[in-house]
This record gives C-alpha cells, sequence and structure tokens, in this order.
C-alpha cells in the first residue's frame, strides 16, 4: 500500500468490543487484545482524488489467514 504519502498514515491500530446480546437476555463480549494480528488487505492504492485500486487474487489467500490457516 502506498500509505507513505498520507499525512495521516500510521501503523495499523484498532481497539473494539463487540457485545452480543441474545433473545433469553444473555450476552458475549468479544474484545481485542494484544493477540490479535493484522494483516494487509485486498487494497493496494487508495487515494482521495484517485480513488482505490484492489487486487482481487488475494481473495484466497486472505481468507485462509482469517481461517488459520497457511497461506498457499
Amino acid at each position: 500500500m502506498v500509505l507513505q504519502l498520507a499525512p495521516y498514515s500510521g501503523a495499523p491500530r484498532l481497539r473494539a468490543k463487540l457485545v452480543v446480546t441474545y433473545t433469553d437476555g444473555s450476552a458475549t463480549s468479544l474484545v481485542t487484545d494484544k493477540d490479535w494480528l493484522t494483516a494487509d488487505g485486498l487494497t493496494t492504492f487508495d487515494s482521495v482524488y484517485s480513488g482505490e485500486k484492489d487486487d482481487a487474487r488475494r481473495a484466497d489467500e486472505l481468507g485462509r489467514v482469517a481461517l488459520g490457516r497457511p497461506p498457499c
């Protein structure tokens, strides 16, 4: 990705908490922590003026990583 061109760029980071409330009233929380990993997505270029370019050939590889399988 060409993040170095953006004046607001930096290392990717995310802090999230998802609370799922079931119909029986019980709830489950999913919270990010230090064990979460990041990966580049399909986007190879992003610009406010020029739009976005994606490489769809990476979809299978990213799907395997999301499922905890090694890339091909």
